[in-house]
């Protein structure tokens, strides 16, 4: 690490644990759209040599997970 960012580790672990959740929320805001833009273009590389999966292979996933866990085990509300 540069000497700037150590020096910036070092009065941020300084701050209040309030205060660092306000620094780390505002970093966070500041660099959203750089990390989304990132996101989006690993997912471009990883999927450019790939085609979409058919109706039918997205059938037979759905069915594999229904055979795997039946609705009402995946389902956020609890059984009555």
């Amino acid at each position: 690490m540069s000497v700037n960012v150590d020096s910036f580790l070092r009065q941020f672990q300084a701050l209040s644990a309030e205060q660092q959740i306000k620094v780390a929320e505002a970093i966070d805001r500041l660099t959203w759209a750089g990390r989304w833009a990132a996101v989006c273009e690993r997912i471009s590389i990883r999927t450019k040599d790939v085609s979409p999966p058919t109706d039918e292979q997205v059938d037979e996933m759905v069915r594999t997970v229904r055979r795997e866990k039946p609705l009402s085990e995946r389902s956020l509300t609890p059984p009555s």
